[in-house]
């Protein structure tokens, strides 16, 4: 699953976690010293992408789940599962229609969350690395021999054993990983768009579905007055059109306007409504 953007990150607290994690964390990662940022939620093969020395792989309820994250992503797991999404839709409603939900996928999917310093330990590497820089200029005008550090550099050095300053280099799994997905982001099906009958808007084809699926409910779109036949003359009558006000050169219906329709709503943009 691919997840990004640029919204605000939603930090997971270590209790929520504690319960449902797989394998046992790195050395001295726990609840003061890490947060916990949700990374993907994959199946046991996507597990391969996230190795366990910067990531915690947790089995926790999809209830439970849905609840602590951010909306947009909480929404994309929900459809993996098949359950319903509306607009109005939040995580807290999405994880309270998850309670009693079971399928396939409950038990072939993991949460992953990646392992961060707190703002607390972020601070305390950034006073250790401008220490370190001082002990180490200390240290070259004393003319200490190789292998023999100061006191302070022994300290900055265990400080850094759990979060390595700068990172590693970026490895070929993970550079192959980074090229797929933008490719995929750049494949005809995610920029292509059509027309919706129902509000006449652009649409990416992704995002809409057959109009055959609510064909028995579109009566709710009869408008008496907003449609009229063309008059070949002034003598003509005046006519409208029967049956639902749609745009019957187009064949598909976006996700907005069949989920109000399924709710028994006229769409706000539909056409309809006079637009």
């Amino acid at each position: 699953m691919y997840l990004g953007g640029a919204a605000r990150a939603k930090y997971v607290d270590y209790d929520v976690l504690e319960p449902y994690i797989c394998l046992p964390l790195p050395a001295g990662v726990g609840r003061d010293s890490a947060r916990y940022l949700f990374a993907g939620y994959v199946d046991s093969v996507g597990l391969l992408e996230y190795p366990v020395q910067n990531h915690v792989h947790t089995r926790i309820p999809l209830s439970r789940l849905l609840g602590v994250l951010p909306k947009l992503k909480a929404e994309k797991v929900a459809r993996l599962h098949g359950m319903r999404v509306v607009t109005r839709s939040s995580s807290q409603s999405l994880s309270h229609d998850a309670v009693d939900h079971n399928c396939a996928n409950c038990l072939f999917y993991y949460a992953v969350f990646l392992i961060e310093p707190t703002v607390k330990k972020l601070s305390h590497l950034h006073v250790n690395n401008h220490r370190q820089g001082e002990c180490n200029n200390l240290d070259q005008e004393r003319g200490r021999p190789d292998g023999k550090h100061s006191k302070c550099n022994k300290k900055s050095s265990e400080t850094h054993r759990l979060f390595e300053t700068p990172p590693a280099p970026l490895d070929d799994t993970t550079r192959d990983r980074i090229i797929r997905d933008a490719c995929k982001k750049m494949e005809p099906s995610y920029f292509e768009e059509g027309g919706c009958a129902v509000c006449g808007e652009l649409k990416p084809l992704r995002e809409l579905t057959r109009l055959k699926s609510i064909k028995n409910l579109l009566h709710i779109l009869a408008a008496p007055g907003v449609t009229w036949k063309e008059r070949k003359s002034e003598s003509d009558a005046v006519a409208e059109f029967t049956g639902p006000v749609l745009d019957y050169s187009c064949s598909p219906v976006c996700q907005q306007c069949r989920a109000a329709i399924r709710r028994d709503r006229v769409p706000r943009l539909a056409l309809a409504n006079n637009l």
